[in-house]
């Protein structure tokens, strides 16, 4: 796209209205002015942390990376898949 612009091994340490800050991989911080941000991190499966909740209810279901590190649309589809289910 014309005006996109993209950086990557960055860390987002702040958006506003107008300005995103981030930490580049040297450890230096810079601001860039932004109307609009999409943010893409890493993926890693958190099912420790969901499996914490398996007694919280009558039906426990994994759901996005809880269950495997995937897409935001694989994502969305188990989700809807599991809703289905109730």
């Amino acid at each position: 796209e014309e005006n996109f612009r993209y950086i990557l091994n960055a860390t987002c340490t702040g958006i506003s209205e107008t300005v995103v800050q981030y930490r580049d991989a040297e450890g230096q911080e810079h601001l860039l002015p932004a109307d609009s941000v999409v943010i893409s991190a890493g993926m890693r499966a958190q099912t420790e942390e969901a499996l914490r909740y398996a007694a919280a209810g009558q039906y426990f279901c994994l759901v996005g990376d809880c269950e495997k590190a995937q897409s935001v649309q694989q994502a969305v589809r188990s989700a809807y898949s599991a809703a289905m289910i109730l």
